[in-house]
């Protein structure tokens, strides 16, 4: 059968198109592939890219990990560091107080070692005429003297050695001397070396105190203090066993009585107990005569006035202390006076 050429064309047309459709799907096949291809690479490279950013967030944020955590060492080292550096300041804090308070003991203690030997209101004129030149924060009061505020340890080292410098020239180197004793004895073994460089004891010098009132309860509180530190005599009208029971054995008694025995003198032997007393003195050494009026009395008021002065410059020459209590009513006014001007006078 002859196929018309009308239908070769249709044909022909057909297989053109087919293979055009053919064609162009294996290009659009191929053009996918290629896309698919290149999504790919681009995926892969975005991944890439991605994973290097990662790393470097990751090694940046390791470093900043290291950083934070260097910081945070630094930190806890400088947080420690000022903690031990606080501690170190609260123990110095703490060990400056607790000297402060030593400080402020031995002001209380003078004081109070003082009150017994001295009047109330003697002993606080010649304390307070100090405590005024000076710019220590202390409260003072007839009954003592407290440190109160901070001040620093140098300054008030200056300010304990001053006052004791003002006893000294006000109420004569005993007074002071039995301040020093004090605080030696207190501080011993404590650490206050350089204090105690300061407080030695200053030698002895002839001097002579005369104790006015109606008992002699300071004087004996005066040479009481001295009985540890020097050779120590008292020449007394009281009973001997009482005086020993108050004060010790560690002193001479010489007793004022016309009864003879041992370690007796009859008070109207002058010159006997003047050559006794003469073979007592030495440098440093401290005698008591308690019974100044009873010694008027058995002998007269000039007589025992000349023993006196004569007996002062005996104490001058050897360097020596005297304490005389005298009760002021028992003499009248013009015998009182010349006692006094002879010599220095704790009321």
């Amino acid at each position: 059968m002859e196929i018309p050429g009308s239908l070769y064309d249709v044909v022909f047309f057909l297989i053109v198109f087919i293979l055009i459709i053919a064609l162009l799907v294996a290009i659009a096949e191929l053009k996918r592939s290629l896309d698919k291809k290149k999504f790919q690479e681009i995926e892969i490279r975005r991944k890439q890219v991605l994973q290097e950013k990662m790393k470097a967030l990751r090694k940046k944020q390791e470093e900043l990990d290291r950083k934070r955590a260097e910081e945070e060492k630094a930190r806890m080292k400088m947080i420690e560091k000022e903690q031990i550096i606080a501690e170190k300041e609260s123990e110095r804090g703490a060990e400056e107080q607790k000297r402060l308070n030593v400080y402020a003991d031995i002001l209380s203690k003078m004081y109070s070692v003082l009150m017994p030997v001295l009047q109330k209101n003697h002993l606080y004129s010649v304390t307070k005429k100090y405590v005024e030149r000076q710019k220590v924060p202390v409260t003072l009061s007839e009954n003592g003297i407290t440190l109160g505020g901070y001040v620093d340890e140098k300054t008030v080292q200056a300010f304990i050695v001053g006052l004791i410098d003002e006893y000294d020239d006000a109420l004569g180197w005993p007074v002071g001397n039995i301040c020093r004793a004090e605080i030696e004895k207190y501080l011993k073994g404590k650490g206050f070396d350089s204090l105690l460089e300061n407080l030695k004891m200053h030698p002895p010098k002839g001097i002579s105190y005369l104790v006015e009132e109606e008992e002699p309860r300071k004087s004996y509180n005066l040479f009481g203090k001295y009985i540890s530190l020097a050779d120590c005599l008292c020449i007394t009208r009281g009973d001997p066993e009482k005086i020993r029971k108050m004060y010790g054995e560690n002193f001479s008694i010489i007793w004022l009585t016309n009864v003879k025995g041992k370690d007796t003198m009859d008070p109207t032997d002058l010159e006997r107990l003047m050559q006794s007393i003469e073979r007592f003195l030495g440098e440093g050494k401290v005698l008591i005569i308690d019974g100044i009026e009873y010694l008027i009395v058995q002998n007269n008021y000039k007589t025992i006035l000349k023993f006196i002065q004569s007996l002062n410059s005996m104490i001058v020459l050897k360097k020596s202390m005297l304490i005389v209590p005298v009760n002021p009513s028992a003499l009248d006014t013009k015998e009182l006076a010349l006692l006094e001007r002879e010599m220095n006078v704790l009321k």
